[in-house]
């Protein structure tokens, strides 16, 4: 099994520029697995946007503070609220490779970004992904 087969091609992309409201409805609504991309103009992956990153915009000392940040969050673009620094693999790239990002002891992956040689985004994988996928494998192949 390679990242290609465990993949998922339904995912929200935004551009650098665009407004954090979209991805904030959008991380509220698809729960705890939910991962954004953050792509330009020709589809090259640039960053990521998870409800950690968004809770890192909304870091402060006291509830005023707390609260005045997460009312400005809507205000903010994609590229303030996006990690840089994502894992990704190519689409040929075996599963042993993918569950290695996800369970490493230094900065585990939260997601995976599947990319071509050019840095294109093919799709995304994500624990809740795998787990989805690999059951399905098991109840097809039992």
């Amino acid at each position: 099994m390679i990242a290609a087969n465990i993949m998922s091609t339904d995912f929200i992309k935004l551009s650098p520029d665009e407004s954090l409201a979209p991805a904030l409805e959008a991380l509220s609504a698809e729960g705890s697995g939910a991962l954004l991309a953050v792509v330009d103009a020709s589809n090259v992956a640039i960053g990521v946007i998870s409800q950690r990153s968004i809770m890192r915009q909304a870091r402060a000392k006291t509830l005023p503070e707390v609260i005045s940040a997460i009312t400005a969050l809507p205000l903010k673009k994609a590229e303030e609220a996006m990690v840089a620094d994502f894992a990704s693999l190519p689409p040929s790239a075996p599963i042993e490779e993918v569950l290695a990002l996800f369970t490493r002891k230094q900065n585990p992956a939260e997601a995976v970004l599947v990319v071509d040689d050019a840095g294109r985004l093919l799709g995304i994988i994500t624990p809740n992904g795998i787990i989805k996928r690999l059951c399905r494998y098991h109840r097809k192949n039992q």
